[in-house]
């Protein structure tokens, strides 16, 4: 009877995982038992992957002998392209040891072509108790899609985080870049990025570094707002086709003014504005200029009258005129001394260039370096109804603010900055105000085109979001040899800042309608071992893994024995 039943039970089971394989079989399904669901992709990518109509080759450049966090992140890369893999069949991967190319020619060949694609190495220094070494690696990848190539990059580098942190920042947004990556090569309707001209802002070659990558997945043009179409026979300008003109992109960047805007080109931009459009303001609102110093050791620094207080203000920002010191800073050179004829440099931190963090947890600032501003101003949110504002970069708390006109000097690079007067606390540089925003002309005289005729002035926007940077130099790049080199370099300390992905991630949030950039705002959870605790009872630890076991086999093959003697023996 016992036996029956044991094969009812049996035949049953085998049943049950039969049907099991069945549906399965109609229905793609997965169960993630993880508590923050590290094994979940977000709806916008399983959405990504699923609209594949080709091939997807991802070469990953992490392969060889690494220290365990970079193995970690090895093998989280790879878990992620799995999970990839399990939502579209065109997913292929593969991973590549740059190392083991045949010569050490070929090596560098390598290396030098993976640099001109982008992928800059890392020379990583390897600390194991008293050991040390060191390691050049490539953490990241390309991705090719329908003949077309694009990077990845899987290191996040942040200054002043433990390599822990770097590290588990990259696995969290490993998501992100990959998914990213494939999503610029497959976007189809390209959206547009209008820089705009002709109140001195940054020019083309100034742009040019963040320009190179922005090409990569939107179309670029200059919009000179100042050039209008004049009628041939009135000699009238058309303001509605210039209106028509500024909606065709979907954002524009106001990056760094130097001459004042006229009420026509504020209301230009306000009606794109409440078209919907989106705009990066990059404003200076104190002039300070570092070459200024080049032949003087103190220059004055004053406010600038760009008369876009009062549009600003509308919108729910006030840029203050002042200029923030904070004592963590970049290094500048100074000319110390000269051997025969050759300029010898220092570099001194200089508190008006602050390295600004993220001030709180967004999808824009996630896992993001510290980003260099130069003479930048502190910015404060106005009550605006309808308008909502975050946050997104603030100085150190080790803060001072001197408010213009005031003198700036370089002998304050040879005085260590004096706590008690850097107890300003963290400022803030950068707002993004997103919803609905009130015309700055609103219940005002409307102005008139070329024609005669009244200009219709909508008083109310669609939802849309805009970004304030109290800073028009953090989207400037410096120059090499004439070469306009990536946004965030420092040619002379060779320090990468954080300027470019947070340009990148702005403008992905305020474009991207897929949703994807929200996958950055993902939380995991490291859970790391005390490293002090293992080095205090190293000795301990080894005996407890390596003894313990062979004891408890020897007391386990005891016991058997003794029991068996002692039934069989009976």
């Amino acid at each position: 009877m016992n036996k029956r039943n044991d094969l009812i039970r049996l035949l049953m089971m085998m049943s049950i995982l039969v049907l099991v394989n069945i549906l399965g079989s109609f229905r793609f399904f997965r169960i993630d038992l993880t508590a923050e669901k590290r094994y979940t992709l977000s709806e916008a990518t399983v959405e990504l992957l699923e609209s594949l109509d080709d091939k997807v080759l991802f070469r990953v450049y992490l392969e060889g002998t690494f220290p365990a966090g970079f193995k970690r992140l090895s093998n989280e890369t790879k878990r992620m392209l799995r999970e990839f893999k399990a939502y579209s069949d065109n997913i292929e991967y593969e991973f590549v040891d740059p190392t083991s190319a045949e010569s050490e020619d070929d090596r560098q060949e390598l290396y030098r072509q993976l640099t001109e694609k982008g992928l800059e190495g890392t020379r990583l220094e390897i600390n194991e108790g008293d050991a040390q070494s060191t390691q050049i690696i490539f953490p990241g990848g390309l991705v090719y899609y329908k003949g077309r190539e694009g990077v990845i990059k899987l290191l996040k580098s942040q200054i002043g985080a433990s390599a822990e942190a770097q590290l588990n920042n990259s696995v969290q947004s490993l998501e992100f870049e990959l998914a990213n990556a494939l999503r610029k090569l497959q976007v189809g309707k390209r959206k547009g990025i209008g820089f705009v001209e002709g109140h001195g802002e940054l020019s083309d070659l100034e742009t040019e570094g963040i320009a190179r990558v922005l090409k990569d997945t939107y179309d670029m043009a200059r919009l000179d707002l100042r050039s209008f179409e004049v009628d041939s026979v009135t000699g009238e300008i058309s303001i509605g086709k210039k209106l028509k003109q500024l909606n065709r992109f979907d954002l524009l960047v106001v990056a760094k003014p130097r001459e004042r805007y006229s009420d026509l080109d504020k209301y230009l931009i306000d009606q794109y504005v409440m078209n919907g459009g989106k705009v990066i303001w990059l404003i200076d609102r104190v002039f300070a200029d570092i070459d200024s110093l080049a032949n003087k050791s103190a220059a004055l620094s004053f406010p600038l009258d760009l008369n876009l207080d009062d549009i600003l203000f509308r919108y729910g920002v006030r840029i203050n005129q002042d200029l923030i010191q904070d004592a963590q800073s970049a290094p500048i050179p100074v000319v110390v001394n000269e051997v025969n004829g050759a300029p010898q440099y220092e570099y001194f931190p200089w508190v008006y260039f602050p390295l600004a963090l993220p001030a709180a947890q967004h999808p824009i600032t996630n896992n993001l370096n510290a980003v260099k501003f130069e003479f930048p101003s502190s910015l404060d949110t106005i009550v605006s109804p309808g308008v909502k504002k975050t946050f997104l970069i603030q100085s150190s708390p080790y803060t001072k603010v001197s408010q213009a006109p005031t003198n700036i000097s370089l002998r304050t690079l040879n005085e260590p900055p004096k706590r008690e007067e850097f107890n300003r606390g963290a400022k803030s540089m950068a707002v993004l105000l997103e919803g609905t925003f009130t015309s700055n002309f609103k219940n005002r005289i409307q102005p008139r085109d070329g024609n005669g005729e009244e200009l219709k002035v909508l008083g109310e926007s669609k939802p849309t979001a805009q970004i304030v940077i109290a800073d028009g130099d953090v989207v400037k790049n410096q120059f090499q040899n004439g070469r306009a080199l990536k946004l965030g370099y420092d040619k002379y300390t060779g320090a990468q800042y954080g300027n470019e992905d947070f340009f990148l991630n702005a403008v992905d949030y305020l474009l991207d309608d897929s949703g994807l950039i929200a996958v950055r705002s993902r939380e995991l959870r490291l859970r790391l071992l005390d490293s002090t605790k293992i080095q205090e009872g190293t000795s301990y630890w080894k005996i407890l893994n390596v003894v313990l076991p062979l004891l408890l086999v020897l007391l386990t093959g005891l016991g058997l024995t003794f029991w068996r003697r002692r039934k069989y023996g009976r």
